[in-house]
């Protein structure tokens, strides 16, 4: 089956802070996320995509981590790969 996804909780520790995206600075500290991969089919068979990892931020969070403009807003979903990839984030 092709595109089947799988999905694990996480946990992710920032090392130092970590501006996520310009003005949003994630402090250290440990944070549930979630791991995605995606089964995809290739030439050789199936396999599995590398891992993803996303974050979800409350807007009381977000409001320490000095973003701004967090009237109506709930959550946001940050994509963190990149900075576990970079070794900047590590899984727990």
């Amino acid at each position: 089956m092709t595109g089947q996804t799988r999905t694990r909780t996480v946990t992710l520790v920032a090392k130092a802070q970590i501006e996520i995206e310009p003005g949003v600075i994630l402090p250290a500290g440990s944070y549930n996320s979630m791991q995605k991969q995606i089964r995809l089919a290739t030439l050789s068979g199936m396999s599995w995509t590398k891992p993803e990892y996303m974050v979800e931020l409350s807007a009381d969070q977000l409001v320490y981590m000095v973003a701004k403009n967090m009237e109506n807003c709930i959550s946001i979903e940050y994509d963190l790969t990149k900075f576990v990839r970079l070794g900047q984030i590590v899984i727990s």
